[in-house]
């Protein structure tokens, strides 16, 4: 059976593409389509945007896409498997037996059990009493600090924390900790390839969701309620996820404005 690599390989070689076209068309960076070409999945992303990639890509190749991330997600967990097989044993440590006496040391006594005879090699340390006051303070420290904190924030009223970000309208999760289990279809994730200005705002009701440039390789992940408009002046700039998987542009370029349900 052939590989990932080869199945998308062949495909656009048969549809005749270039790896230039095929993200232009894509919006993928050419880059990663060669890594998904030759079965390296290292890109520097999360794992859902790589299987978002691939499953993009195959439907752009007309391939079956569910077939293709299947095999990603089994080359995965046999990976994660692996690796963890491999993990070291934690050492049990060494035991140590005493030779025979030496000269002044008490002989072993007729009848006398060698667990007697014998003391550990290490006895356990016991904490004097100034170092379990030290540490019962600093257990006590914390909960003091905790408590503080957790009075300060549940007795100030909502309107006593700053907004975050240029817009006070702004609706975007600074979280890089994004799990799959997160990802929803209401989540958008906005990033740039290059400098692009662009204007978020619902359709509905006209709600300002960002305004501004974003820098190359910065982001932006909004929470959309409904369909959003996305006005830019560079849309070849942009890659835009939702729910974790790509959208396909169709090939936009330039100022447009795009609309995503």
């Amino acid at each position: 059976m052939s590989s990932i690599g080869q199945q998308l390989q062949e495909s656009r070689s048969r549809l005749n593409y270039s790896i230039t076209e095929a993200s232009e068309a894509t919006k993928i960076r050419a880059e990663y389509l060669a890594k998904l070409e030759d079965n390296s999945f290292d890109i520097p992303l999360h794992p859902v945007y790589v299987k978002g990639f691939l499953r993009l890509y195959a439907k752009f190749l007309k391939l079956n896409a569910d077939s293709i991330t299947q095999t990603y997600e089994d080359i995965n967990t046999t990976r994660q498997m692996s690796h963890d097989s491999e993990q070291p044993r934690e050492s049990l440590g060494t035991f140590t037996m005493p030779t025979d006496a030496k000269d002044g040391e008490e002989a072993e006594k007729p009848g006398q059990n060698i667990f007697e005879r014998y003391k550990p090699l290490d006895e356990p340390k016991r904490f004097n009493l100034k170092v379990i006051g030290l540490i019962v303070a600093a257990v006590i420290l914390i909960f003091a600090v905790v408590f503080a904190v957790r009075v300060f924030f549940l007795d100030s009223p909502p309107g006593d924390l700053a907004n975050s970000g240029d817009n006070p309208n702004v609706s975007a999760i600074e979280d890089e900790s994004l799990t799959i289990d997160s990802i929803n279809e209401n989540l958008i994730r906005i990033r740039a390839i290059a400098p692009v200005y662009i204007y978020v705002t619902q359709t509905a009701d006209g709600e300002i969701l960002f305004s501004g440039t974003l820098a190359a390789n910065e982001e932006r992940t909004l929470i959309k309620n409904g369909e959003i408009s996305i006005i830019c002046d560079k849309t070849e700039n942009l890659i835009i996820e939702k729910g974790g998987l790509p959208q396909d542009l169709q090939g936009t370029t330039g100022q447009a404005r795009l609309l995503i349900d």
